[in-house]
């Protein structure tokens, strides 16, 4: 009697001692590690492009990811002109639009901030490090000799008729916000994340051209023409809707 009172002792102290691991191991998982204590890594699409991201712990709240981003789109539009911002040119005086291209590639440093240790929402701070991009080609009918754009970039066009042009978009260095459901350091081996954010690239737009012509700028100016400042109050802000797949290697 006294021994199988003894054995069931033993069990019950085994079991409580189980119980307290495991709750210990609850309030402190393996994915909420501290200073550089877990690693990860993930692949990532959306509206920033493809990319990967490199992952690591600094905190049980807070993760680090460094990785990098690159969207490319070329779109060909069917009826695409833009007119001529001199005063007293008709019509026929347009720019065909044939090809434009993005191109965005960038490097981002982001800190990702849990409330809860244990929970999937966070916060995320950060900057994009790069230059973004669109390129444009056209062409002007035959008996157009020059093109005024916005009433400041002249352009001369090639023997052919055509033109190049591109516009290099807002700052190098860009802060970023957002929030998304998901753990960068995901608690089994394979995690799915998701999103969703702004970049401020800043109200900063310079034009570039194999075509550009000084000469033509000193003519007479519509002042109804605002195509670069459209552009630029558009563009400063990217929205960002991105979905990773991430991989706990630590």
């Amino acid at each position: 009697m006294k021994k199988s009172v003894f054995i069931l002792l033993i069990v019950a102290v085994c079991g409580c001692s189980t119980v307290a691991l495991a709750q210990r191991g609850d309030s402190s998982p393996a994915y909420a590690g501290g200073l550089l204590e877990n690693f990860g890594v993930g692949i990532k699409a959306g509206t920033n492009g493809v990319g990967a991201d490199f992952n690591t712990s600094l905190h049980p709240n807070i993760k680090a990811r460094l990785g990098f981003n690159y969207l490319w789109y070329n779109y060909r539009p069917a009826d695409l002109t833009v007119d001529d911002s001199r005063d007293g040119f008709g019509p026929g005086h347009v720019l065909t639009l044939d090809k434009l291209k993005l191109s965005f590639p960038n490097v981002n440093l982001l800190v990702d901030l849990y409330p809860m240790r244990s929970g999937i929402f966070h916060f995320t701070v950060g900057l994009f490090v790069g230059q973004n991009k669109i390129s444009a080609y056209g062409h002007l009918p035959s008996n157009v000799t020059d093109f005024l754009l916005s009433g400041e970039y002249g352009l001369t066009p090639n023997r052919d008729g055509t033109l190049s042009a591109s516009l290099k978009i807002g700052n190098v260095v860009k802060p970023y916000f957002g929030f998304g459901l998901g753990r960068t350091i995901t608690k089994r081996r394979v995690g799915f994340k998701f999103e969703l954010g702004v970049i401020y690239q800043g109200k900063n737009l310079k034009f570039e051209s194999p075509n550009l012509d000084d000469k033509i700028v000193n003519k007479t100016v519509s002042d109804n023409d605002d195509t670069l400042t459209n552009a630029e109050n558009l563009l400063q802000f990217w929205p960002v809707m991105s979905f990773t797949l991430s991989y706990r290697i630590k």
